[in-house]
């Protein structure tokens, strides 16, 4: 028991520093939960049964879908306004700067969504009707739209 704790709290350091380092690359990093090594295998089971056996692998996928919302939100209300304060008006390179880094963090998010664990994750959502899975497609589509308001306005 103390060992699993143990590798719990490492995991989540882990995911800490891994945000952390894609904060200095100018990008946002989603963390995948503790556990991934039985994911398929879940996934599996789950869309068979429409059950989920692995009650702490649902947890840990339900719990890092709420960071994920969390930090895809910061991203989406990010605006120049925040670049150097209240009382800064931004210039038009530092704006043109900012948004094309913004839009450079949507398409690598948008990736990371795309990834075929994540959508085994989404897949077990679903299945067993997680109270967590609407957030998490919201999440996926509101990073859609924002990508493709930005691939309109570039056609523009």
């Amino acid at each position: 028991m103390v060992s699993e704790d143990i590798s719990h709290q490492l995991y989540s350091l882990r995911g800490t520093v891994y945000r952390m380092w894609g904060q200095l690359r100018g990008q946002t990093l989603l963390p995948l939960p503790f556990g991934m090594d039985t994911l398929e295998k879940a996934e599996r089971h789950a869309l068979d049964t429409g059950e989920m056996t692995d009650s702490q692998l649902k947890s840990a996928i339900e719990g890092v879908v709420i960071k994920w919302v969390h930090q895809v939100e910061e991203v989406l209300t990010q605006d120049t306004d925040d670049l150097e304060g209240s009382d800064h008006f931004p210039k038009p390179l530092e704006e043109i700067s900012f948004w094309v880094k913004r839009r450079e963090n949507l398409t690598h998010i948008s990736n990371q969504l795309k990834d075929k664990k994540v959508q085994m994750m989404s897949n077990i959502l679903e299945v067993t009707e997680s109270a967590y899975f609407p957030a998490f497609v919201k999440m996926c589509a509101d990073v859609t739209m924002e990508q493709f308001t930005f691939d309109v306005i570039k056609m523009a």
